[in-house]
């Protein structure tokens, strides 16, 4: 034994593995830093420890293969150097020959280099054809590497910019902001059964980092289903420019996912954003945030911001669109203004982001909203309307418009139809769920209608109160039908808002119906705008009800 621990000394074989076992140590550090950063999947760091492993025996053989060959001797003395090899080169000679396992521990290392790097491409490469279309893709919420949580907002802007750009490509359905943001900050959960649960192809993920006045996004393209990564690479620019960087991300999705894109798609995707101001960009960022909470409190935050946004680049059309949405959202249903003071800044504010975009399908909407419940001009609501459709066909919002135009147009089917289609994009979305229970309701289907409220209810509230309510609608609508189900809206509504004023026409309790239509009259709601719809058509005949009718130039 003592022998063979004398001859693994005079070959070298435990210097090798000392020297090995160091050169592995420092790669593996080094992996475990570069591997995030390029985003690459998480096996990456078990194939180069599996790698280093298996080189491990190879440099330990080559050590005890490739002896040291000592200089020659005469009579049990070392012979004289070489005349013919004399100075500095005497002495490196032998060195060089005494230590081939270093050199074969450089080739292993760099082996394992060149398989962090190139192998996931490789295997992305080969499995790339055996993936199937991707026809529905979510951007899950971009991780801040500042991980600051005084700027979530801007993470949080990124991550909405990125599915608004790459909603606009009719090859691809994408899931809505509200659907993917229940999976911020659930990162340890499996990309595929994120992808099972929102029934979808593809995942991007990645991260943003702005810092000295530039702005970095790191993306990845996973399948799925298989958890394959597919695609990964990053893209930094000026802060100015960040609406190109934004552009500039969703181009290369397109083009990985192959998606077959329209002619006016390619050229709005290969459109250079004019640059905006960093800080009106940051502060229009931070009014999209408070404007997605939905509460009083949070929308006069927003409209701050967009205000601030304006005074540091008034030709930013989007701030004056989301300014108008705000003022809008801020007085109906939220309730915080009065529609008087709010609809018509709202007006002023649509008004100005078309004179500077005439093409914002946002701004078009909003005009539309104000026509149709400041000025009760139907057919110029239906114009604006009309032209948000044309301009972005694939926004939620918009195609909400339509649902609501099938619902006043009493093609209950096709709103409903158009409802469902909405709802697979964003299951929370409430405004295409109230259509939809509006067309069960239009088509007196009752039970259609309960599920409907069941389904939301239970989205939002799984306690025993909210399972207590639905089970109290149920039984309102087995025990007296039709009326008990009114009843019940009735019950719930509190006598305020469209739902009241519904449950009343529909149980023919027209004093009261009228006293709520008057309230809302002074207080020139929206709510009006929907009397010619199919819930009044039990008063329709009555006189006082036609006469109201007549006032709002209904009839």
């Amino acid at each position: 034994m003592r022998a063979f621990l004398s001859e693994l000394q005079r070959r070298k074989v435990v210097r090798a593995a000392v020297l090995y076992g160091a050169v592995a140590f420092v790669l593996l550090q080094a992996a475990d830093l570069v591997v995030p950063a390029l985003l690459l999947p998480p096996w990456t760091l078990t194939f180069i420890l599996v790698l280093l492993l298996f080189g491990f025996p190879v440099a330990l053989v080559l050590a005890w293969v490739v002896e040291p060959r000592p200089a020659a001797t005469v009579s049990g003395e070392r012979a004289p150097p070489n005349p013919e090899q004399t100075g500095e080169a005497a002495v490196r000679t032998p060195g060089l020959r005494r230590r081939p396992v270093v050199y074969a521990g450089i080739v292993v290392a760099i082996l394992a280099v060149s398989g962090l790097f190139a192998l996931p491409r490789l295997l992305n490469r080969s499995t790339r054809d055996e993936v199937p279309e991707i026809r529905s893709l979510a951007v899950l919420p971009l991780d801040d590497y500042a991980a600051d949580p005084e700027q979530e907002y801007f993470a949080d802007g990124m991550t909405e910019a990125l599915i608004s750009e790459l909603s606009r490509l009719g090859a691809v359905k994408v899931i809505s902001r509200t659907s993917v943001m229940q999976y911020k900050g659930t990162r340890s959960k499996p990309l595929p059964d994120i992808a099972r649960e929102l029934n979808l192809d593809a995942l991007v993920e990645g991260s943003v980092l702005r810092a000295d006045g530039r702005v970095r996004i790191t993306a990845q393209l996973i399948h799925g289903p298989t958890d394959y990564h597919l695609w990964s690479d990053s893209y930094e620019r000026d802060l100015a420019n960040v609406l190109a960087l934004q552009g500039e991300v969703a181009r290369a999705i397109a083009q990985e996912i192959r998606a077959r894109l329209a002619p006016e798609e390619r050229t709005r995707l290969a459109r250079e954003q004019r640059p905006v101001d960093p800080a009106a960009y940051d502060a229009y960022l931070k009014a999209r945030f408070e404007m997605s909470r939905l509460t009083a409190a949070a929308m006069r935050r927003a409209i701050e911001h967009f205000q601030e946004t304006i005074r540091l680049d008034p030709r930013y059309a989007p701030a004056h669109a989301g300014l108008s949405l705000a003022y809008i959202l801020f007085s109906q249903p939220l309730g915080g203004g009065d529609n008087r003071k709010y609809l018509p800044l709202a007006r002023a504010a649509a008004e100005r982001a078309l004179e500077l975009d005439p093409q914002l399908a946002e701004a078009h909407a909003n005009l539309g909203g104000v026509h149709f419940i400041y000025d009760r001009d139907w057919e110029a609501a239906e114009r604006e309307y009309r032209r948000a459709v044309e301009r972005d066909p694939l926004s939620l919002d918009t195609r909400t418009i339509v649902c609501e135009g099938f619902v006043h147009a009493r093609e209950f089917e096709r709103a409903m139809a158009e409802c469902r289609n909405i709802l697979e994009l964003d299951p929370d979305f409430g405004r295409a769920r109230a259509y939809l229970r509006r067309g069960y309701e239009g088509l007196g289907r009752f039970e259609g209608a309960i599920e409907v409220y069941a389904e939301g209810r239970l989205r939002a509230d799984t306690s025993a109160a909210a399972r207590g309510d639905i089970d109290a609608l149920r039984r309102a609508f087995a025990t007296r039908g039709a009326q008990g189900y009114w009843e019940w809206v009735l019950e719930r509504s509190g006598g305020v808002g469209t739902n009241a004023s519904h449950a009343l026409a529909a149980l023919g309790r027209v004093d009261e119906l009228l006293a709520l239509l008057e309230r809302w009259y002074e207080e020139r709601s929206g709510n009006l705008c929907f009397l010619r719809d199919s819930p009044y058509d039990p008063v329709r005949d009555d006189p006082r009800f036609r006469a109201f009718l007549a006032r709002l130039r209904l009839d």
